[in-house]
């Protein structure tokens, strides 16, 4: 009997587990610099005046953990799949997009005149947010 997918040898079943802890440990850490950069995101949500069906504020935590850790795990499927000799242009992207979703939590959540001045420093190359 053939099996759908031909057997993996011992040593990378282990670099398998190695590679999604490590897109895992990426995709949080890009998480943890957007928290930390958005450490007063939650009293300038409660300030906004929101809509009736606007989500509590105590669920965009679970919400955006669950998501990384979906977004970690897609890449890992992708680099386990295609190898990072032919998924480097997909796996760059997602580098880069998470360097780039950061970057918007430190420049949009910090309250309006805060955030148009980080977009302006961000545009001129002198960080000042």
């Amino acid at each position: 009997m053939q099996t759908a997918h031909p057997t993996v040898p011992h040593h990378q079943h282990a670099s398998q587990w190695v590679g999604l802890a490590a897109w895992l440990a990426l995709t949080f850490a890009a998480a943890a610099v957007g928290s930390i950069a958005s450490l007063n995101a939650g009293e300038f949500y409660l300030q906004l005046e929101r809509p009736g069906w606007a989500p509590p504020a105590a669920l965009f935590g679970p919400v955006w953990s669950v998501l990384y850790l979906m977004m970690g795990v897609a890449a890992w499927l992708v680099w386990r799949e295609y190898g990072w000799r032919d998924a480097h242009v997909a796996l760059t992207v997602y580098v880069v997009q998470l360097g780039l979703n950061a970057l918007w939590s430190r420049c949009s959540s910090t309250g309006t005149a805060a955030s148009s001045r980080c977009w302006r420093s961000r545009c001129s190359g002198r960080p000042s947010c």
